[in-house]
């Protein structure tokens, strides 16, 4: 499973719903994202106990559709002279 997202634009939207994060978590599952991909539709979920945010972008190259969760600590890494572009594949999950 692989999908292309500008990581300018990820980076944003995961820093607007991530706010909902708190530090110290009852359950570790709050400290992710949850990533839900249906066609070329990206839906980023977070949340703590008691408030929910999502967000949903557009994505290319998506070659399944494919739901996880993924720690927030790390999540883009940003390479020089990358071409502005987050991938995220069965590897890096």
């Amino acid at each position: 499973m692989k999908f292309t997202i500008p990581s300018s634009l990820l980076s944003a939207r995961l820093q607007t719903i991530g706010r909902v994060i708190v530090q110290k978590n009852t359950m570790p599952i709050l400290d992710s994202f949850m990533f839900d991909i249906q066609g070329s539709r990206l839906v980023v979920t977070a949340g703590d106990n008691e408030t929910v945010l999502t967000t949903a972008i557009d994505v290319t190259d998506c070659d399944s559709d494919i739901r996880f969760a993924r720690p927030t600590a790390g999540i883009l890494r940003q390479q020089p002279n990358a071409r502005n572009h987050a991938r995220l594949s069965e590897r890096t999950i």
